[in-house]
């Protein structure tokens, strides 16, 4: 099974094998190094890290679970490399597009939240030191997403079927 998780602290995947358990912990957040800004195709860029490394490992049939920017690397993995994958249980995120009414506020809520205790306590343990770089990275992704009219999942067609 591969775990896909994205929140506002660290993006990771795991993979459970029958012998092994696997952590990927994405550029840009928790422990990696850190990006200047993130790739206005994220969630897509992710999925291609994960594609390699379950290629790398020489995986297949895996069953992923992804929440919130997880959730959104799990079906781009699931659509760009479907031979791959097994299962996808995808929850709590937005859908293709941003949702006006998150995007609308959301840098107003993360600015409020790096003043609460519990929210900065949060993003300390998830990012580290440099937390709020990574809160603004992300803030920033999800505004510029909105406004290009971008989507988080690519459209895919294999085979005879269609994607969205």
């Amino acid at each position: 099974m591969c775990q896909a998780q994205q929140s506002q602290g660290r993006t990771f995947i795991k993979i459970y094998g029958v012998q092994t358990e696997n952590l990927i912990d994405f550029l840009g957040h928790g422990k990696s190094d850190r990006l200047h800004e993130f790739p206005a195709d994220l969630w897509f860029y992710e999925a291609q890290q994960v594609i390699a490394f379950l290629k790398e490992k020489h995986f297949s049939n895996v069953d992923i679970i992804g929440s919130s920017g997880g959730a959104l690397v799990a079906i781009n993995v699931t659509l760009e490399a479907p031979q791959l994958i097994s299962k996808v249980i995808a929850d709590s995120f937005e859908g293709e597009t941003p949702l006006k009414q998150f995007t609308e506020h959301v840098v107003a809520d993360r600015e409020l939240s790096k003043h609460n205790e519990e929210a900065k306590s949060f993003y300390q343990y998830m990012q580290g030191h440099d937390w709020e770089s990574v809160v603004d990275n992300d803030t920033s992704l999800y505004v510029t997403t909105r406004k290009s009219a971008g989507s988080f999942i690519r459209i895919y067609t294999n085979s005879n079927l269609i994607f969205l």
